[in-house]
Parts: structure tokens; C-alpha cells; sequence
């Protein structure tokens, strides 16, 4: 894809990714959230990823919608056996084209999708002069970053939950903009933010 595209507009559409033969939905503030809630490694610094069924799980979450994914969480019974049908589907694949299943490689390209998908904007903090992505209150991020689309952004509750998550960050700083709180960062300022970081 040619690397001119404005940030917004991958951020708006981004690449499309099936891992383990399944299409993900693209990664969203619902996705992280799940994820988080259950202690999945792959959005956790404190957790080493370990097993198969960590990728399964994650993968299980993000091919569903928000809502999708909350309901297959909450039944315990059906989730388990989902996984489980899913890992001999895959099991049973490689066999036939007598192949080795690479975990390692499918965590790592679902590694890669996560990341892919929490680009955000480099932003001026107006109040301190200084780049911004954090949330400076006590405030969880996250929480702050649903409470203001869907009260000043213009999304539904649904639709915030299941945006691309670029989009959302973009989203949400264009508000923190027209407020005043911040503003986006021009080209010779990321240029001279990226030369600051070495």
C-alpha cells in the first residue's frame, strides 16, 4: 500500500487480517477491553505470552463484533468448545497439507494486527507545550476516551465500541482540538519529534 495515505484515512480503513484462517474484525476499544478484562498477554505488559490458548482466545474475541464477543465470553461452556473445535479444525488442516503448526508465527502476526491498529496522532498538549497521548487526570484512558464520543463525538455507544481503534484516538483528539486542549502536530514537528527520539 503506497505509504502517502493520509494517517486519518488508514486509520478509517484499515488492512484487513485473517489469522489462523479466520477474518478479524478490525481491532477496536471493545477488543482492548475484553482482552484486558481477561488478562490476555497480548495486550498486557506483565504477561508473558505462553500458550496456544492465548492466541485462541484472542483470536476468538476479535473475529467478533463487541457485542458478539461479550456474549461468547459470558458462556463459558460454548467458548470452551469453540476453542477447541477451532484448534482440531486447525490441527486437522495442517495434517492433511502435512505441516507444522507455527504458533509462534501466528502470535506474532496477531501481534502485529494489534499494533497496526493503535496508531494514534502525535498531538501539542496547549497546556504544557509538550506531546500528549495520555490521559493527565486519574481517569482510566479508556474510559475517558468512550465517555467523549459518544457525548461530544458524535458515536453511538456500539460504534465506539467497535470503531477501528486509530479511528477512535483520531476521534477523540479532534474533539480535545476543537476544545483547545490540544492541537495536531504539523509534518515539521513530527519530523523534529522523531529526530528527538533518535
Amino acid at each position: 500500500m503506497a505509504n502517502n495515505i493520509p494517517e486519518y484515512f488508514t486509520a478509517l480503513l484499515p488492512e484487513s487480517y485473517i489469522i489462523g484462517g479466520l477474518q478479524l474484525e478490525p481491532f477496536s476499544i471493545g477488543h482492548y477491553i475484553i482482552l484486558s478484562r481477561y488478562n490476555s498477554p497480548f495486550v498486557s505488559c506483565e504477561q508473558e505470552i505462553s500458550t496456544a490458548g492465548d492466541l485462541l482466545f484472542a483470536i476468538a474475541v476479535c473475529c467478533r463484533t463487541f457485542e458478539q464477543a461479550i456474549s461468547f465470553v459470558r458462556n463459558e461452556e460454548e467458548a470452551k468448545l469453540w476453542m477447541e473445535e477451532y484448534a482440531a479444525k486447525i490441527v486437522s488442516e495442517c495434517e492433511k497439507e502435512n505441516v507444522v503448526i507455527d504458533w509462534q508465527a501466528k502470535m506474532v502476526d496477531f501481534m502485529f494486527y494489534i499494533k497496526e491498529h493503535l496508531n494514534k496522532p502525535t498531538v501539542i498538549d496547549r497546556n504544557h507545550g509538550i506531546t500528549s497521548t495520555e490521559q493527565p487526570s486519574g481517569m482510566n484512558f479508556h474510559q475517558s476516551l468512550i465517555i467523549t464520543l459518544t457525548s461530544k463525538g458524535g458515536y453511538t455507544y456500539s460504534q465506539t465500541m467497535n470503531a477501528p481503534y486509530s479511528q477512535a484516538l483520531f476521534d477523540y483528539y479532534a474533539v480535545a482540538e476543537k476544545e483547545g486542549a490540544v492541537r495536531f502536530a504539523n509534518e515539521d514537528e513530527k519530523l523534529l519529534l522523531e529526530l528527538a527520539k533518535g
